[in-house]
Order: C-alpha cells, then sequence, then structure tokens
C-alpha cells in the first residue's frame, strides 16, 4: 500500500505521523472534480492506480462543504466562523474496488492574519484548545488534534466508511476545480 501526494508539506505531515508503517511518495497532483467531496474522492481514486491511497481535506461550514478550499481562503478569513468541520478523506485503490476511510475534526477560526504556513493551520483552532494549529505544532502537539491522523490510523485498522466498486462509478465528464 502506497500514499500518494503532490504536496510536500502533506508528505511531511504523513511521514511524521506514519514513520515507517506505510510507504509515502510525491506523486503528480491529480485532478479534482467540481462537485461533492465524494466525488472527488471517487475521482482522485480512481486516477491513481491500485495499490495506492490518496487524501483529500474540505471544509464543512454550516453544512455547507467547501471543497475547494484553497480558492476560498480568502472567503474563509473573512468571516469568524464556528462550528466549522476539518473532513478528512482517505481512499484505497484495490483495483477493483475503492475503499473510503475519514474523519473529521470541528474548528472554530482564529483572529490571526494569514501568515506563509500549511494551508489552514495559522487560523484554524480545534475544539478543546485555545491555539491554532501552527501554535500547536510550534511545540509539536498538532498530532494530537489531526483528523488526518484519526484518518491514517482508520486506514491501518481498517475501519472503514463505504466500498464502491469500480466497474459501477460511471467516467466523469464534467469540470474540474
Amino acid at each position: 500500500m502506497r500514499l500518494l501526494s503532490s504536496n510536500p508539506n502533506k508528505i511531511r505531515e504523513f511521514r511524521e505521523i506514519l514513520w515507517d508503517k506505510l510507504e509515502i511518495e510525491e506523486w503528480k497532483d491529480l485532478k479534482e472534480v467540481d462537485w461533492t467531496s465524494r466525488e472527488v474522492i471517487i475521482y482522485k481514486a480512481l486516477e491513481a492506480w491500485k495499490g495506492c491511497v490518496v487524501e483529500d481535506t474540505i471544509v464543512e461550514i454550516e453544512w455547507k462543504e467547501i471543497v475547494d478550499i484553497r480558492w476560498n481562503i480568502d472567503w474563509l478569513q473573512k468571516y469568524l466562523w464556528n462550528n466549522i468541520q476539518c473532513i478528512v478523506h482517505l481512499w484505497y485503490n484495490t483495483g477493483d474496488s475503492i475503499i473510503i476511510y475519514k474523519w473529521l475534526i470541528d474548528w472554530t477560526i482564529s483572529t490571526a492574519k494569514w501568515e506563509s504556513w500549511f494551508w489552514f493551520d495559522p487560523f484554524f483552532i480545534p475544539d478543546w484548545e485555545t491555539r491554532t494549529l501552527a501554535q500547536l505544532d510550534s511545540v509539536g502537539l498538532k498530532h494530537k488534534f489531526s483528523a488526518r491522523k484519526i484518518a491514517l490510523e482508520n486506514l491501518l485498522e481498517e475501519n472503514i466508511q463505504e466500498v464502491l466498486k469500480i466497474k459501477d462509478i460511471p467516467e466523469w465528464v464534467w469540470e474540474y476545480q
């Protein structure tokens, strides 16, 4: 089983979390469909090859999925949202099926200005904490609040969320992000 990512920061984080439990490889940026998180999961997994795991993180605010976070950073920073959920999806392409694992964690937004940091770390605060993910990372505690870490643990422990047969998935013919 090989975990693929084009993001060097995610690769670093995966290696910190997993150590030697899973092979991690830098790979091309996979196309993301312009639809719901479920469709993003399905079609990114189809683009990867058999035996590979891919990851996607979304934010959900007031029941609205933000699947294209990188294009909505300014909008997210504009408001002090409460009840934000970070949802991490991992999916494993077996060749015949796509197996989905996920985890979520609740956040609020900090008033901190955007910094040059890993995605949303400088302004998201996990529930039950007063520090941002960036502040937690600087003292070695970020992974304690990481939805990505728990999703990876679910993968390794085979706590499956959903299984889809590849033969039942229609070809994507619409827009991409």
